[in-house]
């Protein structure tokens, strides 16, 4: 389910103030990952799938276009299974769309 640009919007002012508190104006955005994460507003699964996503598109290329060697090396570095990796990548890949995350409001 998709969040409205409203509630975006208060999100990021909610993680700024926390942010400004524990950091002061001077911190980074790895500061404010580490501390999603550490919050668990960032689950670990959404993590790894994010990092799935981009080791694909990197082992694609390294592979030469193998698909099963992609697969395989994803599977070696994640220690999940190579049908994981392909039901990670197949059926949870449109989350990072833009338009899956934040409606517009009319």
């Amino acid at each position: 389910m998709a969040n409205t640009r409203k509630t975006v919007e208060e999100f990021k002012d909610v993680i700024w103030e926390e942010a400004s508190r524990r950091w002061g104006e001077e911190f980074t955005v790895k500061d404010v990952v580490y501390h999603l994460i550490e919050s668990g507003i960032i689950h670990p699964k959404t993590l790894r799938n994010h990092m799935l996503f981009i080791d694909f598109d990197i082992f694609l290329i390294q592979n030469k276009g193998h698909i099963g060697h992609t697969f395989m090396d994803l599977s070696i570095k994640h220690h999940i299974s190579e049908k994981q990796c392909r039901n990670i990548i197949y059926k949870q890949r449109y989350k990072k769309l833009k338009q899956h995350n934040i409606i517009e409001e009319y």
